[in-house]
């Protein structure tokens, strides 16, 4: 159903920027939340087969089309090919050139960042005969379609239908809420939100099989255990705290003596068993050159933006979205003692609030947990929590009110909700705002509208790619790059002999020792001395260098960790002479604002 959402909406050709986005959306969201009501209302009777399909197709278009709109002039997603989203759409052309597990920069290393969604992504860029930067867009819309979808087979699991489908539903608007930077929205990490959507049933599933006294349940002990293997194989943190939180469950569990401790440690060890296959798939190569290596530590915690300094509470929002997160907490609080549902919810609202109290106090270690990406888990929680809170009260209504009343009060709710509903998810489009998608560079040269700016260094792209292929003779799978320009690898599987950032980077890769080497080789005065440095690095060198000239020389930008000040990464430029790039060990050519000089 996305699949076809989006090439319906590629037919189209809407102008940027415009309100036409917004305009299109507003009717078919009525119609779709409406549809998702009428489904909810009548399967409180019975559920057919054709009903399940209805509220797969509901829900999947209703994310697509949130996302398709606002894009539907750009091969890129949201944030185009800038910041985070630049290494991002590295791992996906690293996975489409190849399906190894390799890192998405550095040569001869496994990965480090799980890989499992991108390698997927990568597989379907080869079934689609695009590259992986194109494929990025469509494969991340449809992977927030399928998390709609997820939510809902799993709500199926805990709850009736016609309430999974509202939970569900909930779920959907929760992950399109945008209310700071896109950046920091969960729209922005499609492969994160395809696991936060699925853990508050999960949560509630890893409840009841953990405090359930009957024996037969190993079917959903897999089951935990395989969404854990998930969360190792498409997002660590999640993996960390999914598993700290089947431990609170059974802690909380045997002190209630709801279950013996020795029936709760085996049901532990056969969701961590079930975990390992899916877990390993990623992590067994990775694992095994850290520990023959010295096991290298990472700065990937080491970040600590504004959202990671509170805590969050969407419950006090004056906002339609606050609304429902206060029913929701409201509805916790009351059916704890009776609803195995609300207590797995509270169970994982806690476990978020007490993983920010931790990760605070990790500053004392010079380390966070990375607390802020458990904000759209919060969100999730407590809009579930709100609908179900409503559903329960709507319930109580012909107790409440005279007989006369009922009818139309019971009338009216289908009315407020899709009022409700059309209130959170209209503004969608215009929020997402998207100028990245728009002003970045395609692989060509050009961006969506056209433009082609020389002192752009998009605008030199396919030139640089070219150049490169020319001067060497290899493809870029073969080639490891110096550059100060990072975004050829978002388009080209070159190999990058540094990362970015030391956030992003393998820690197999010597962040710090490959930056030392960097500006020792610009200290080199001569060809053979530079020569001679590449020879003697630990690491596979670079064969090809892309600077830029400047005042006589030719810069190559580097980056420190200054963790814990925001931004936590500071950039500096390093200078190379020119005379060392001469013949006859390299050669060299000018492309716009570049020098590429290769080694010959």
């Amino acid at each position: 159903m996305s699949g076809a959402a989006q090439f319906a909406i590629g037919r189209l050709h809407i102008p940027f920027p415009s309100n036409v986005p917004s305009a299109l959306f507003v009717p078919a969201a009525v119609v779709l939340l409406a549809g998702i009501l009428a489904l909810a209302a009548t399967g409180r009777r019975e559920w057919s087969r054709w009903a399940t399909l209805g509220a797969w197709s509901a829900l999947s278009c209703l994310s697509t089309l949130a996302l398709a709109l606002p894009l539907q002039g750009t091969r890129f997603y949201l944030g185009g090919a800038a910041v985070d989203q630049e290494f991002r759409l590295q791992f996906m052309t690293r996975m489409a050139s190849s399906p190894r597990l390799a890192d998405m920069n550095y040569a001869d290393l496994p990965s480090y960042y799980p890989s499992g969604w991108f390698w997927v992504g990568g597989r379907f860029a080869d079934l689609l005969g695009i590259p992986g930067w194109q494929a990025y867009k469509p494969f991340s819309i449809a992977t927030m379609a399928l998390a709609a979808a997820m939510s809902f087979t799993l709500w199926g699991l805990v709850l009736p239908r016609a309430s999974a489908l509202l939970a569900a539903l909930a779920t959907s608007i929760a992950g399109l809420q945008v209310t700071g930077s896109v950046a920091a929205s969960p729209v922005s990490e499609p492969y994160s939100w395809l696991l936060v959507a699925m853990l508050p049933p999960v949560a509630v599933l890893a409840w009841h099989v953990l405090s359930c006294r009957a024996r037969r349940h190993w079917g959903l002990l897999l089951g935990v255990g395989g969404f854990l293997g998930l969360c190792g194989a498409v997002y660590t943190l999640f993996l960390g705290f999914t598993a700290v939180l089947v431990l609170v469950l059974a802690t909380v569990s045997g002190l209630s003596r709801r279950v013996r401790w020795g029936a709760l440690v085996l049901r532990v060890l056969v969701i961590a068993v079930a975990a390992l296959p899916l877990a390993l798939l990623q992590w067994a190569p990775y694992l095994l050159a850290w520990a023959g290596s010295g096991m290298p530590g990472t700065a990937a915690a080491r970040f600590l933006p504004a959202g990671g300094a509170v805590v969050p509470l969407p419950m006090l929002q004056v906002s339609v979205f606050g609304a429902l997160c206060l029913a929701g907490v409201v509805w916790m609080v009351v059916a704890l003692r009776r609803s195995a549902v609300a207590q797995g919810l509270a169970a994982l609202a806690a476990t978020c609030y007490a993983w920010y109290g931790l990760s605070m106090l990790a500053l004392a270690v010079g380390q966070t947990l990375l607390a802020f990406r458990l904000e759209p888990v919060l969100d999730a929680v407590f809009a579930v929590a709100g609908v179900l809170g409503l559903l329960e009260a709507l319930g109580t209504v012909p107790g409440l009110l005279p007989a006369r009343h009922v009818r139309p009060a019971l009338a009216a709710a289908p009315v407020l909700a899709v009022a409700a509903a059309l209130a959170l998810v209209q503004t969608v489009p215009a929020r997402l705002g998207n100028g990245d998608a728009y002003a970045n560079y395609y692989p060509s040269g050009t961006t969506a509208l056209g433009a082609r700016d020389p002192t752009q260094p998009g605008r030199w792209n396919e030139q640089l790619a070219d150049t490169i292929g020319q001067m060497t003779g290899k493809p870029p799978q073969d080639l490891v790059l110096l550059t100060t320009y990072t975004g050829l690898f978002a388009f080209w599987p070159f190999h990058g002999f540094q990362a970015l950032t030391a956030h992003y980077a393998n820690p197999l890769g010597d962040f710090a020792g490959r930056r030392s080497e960097i500006e020792r080789w610009a200290r080199t005065t001569s060809p053979r001395q530079l020569a001679a440095e590449l020879d003697a690095s630990p690491h596979r060198a670079p064969t090809v260098f892309v600077l830029r000239p400047q005042d006589g020389t030719l810069h190559m930008t580097l980056s420190r960790d200054v963790f814990p000040r925001d931004p936590n990464v500071e950039f500096y430029d390093v200078q190379f002479a020119p005379a060392v790039f001469s013949g006859p060990i390299f050669t060299t050519r000018t492309v716009g604002p570049f020098v590429v000089a290769v080694r010959r």
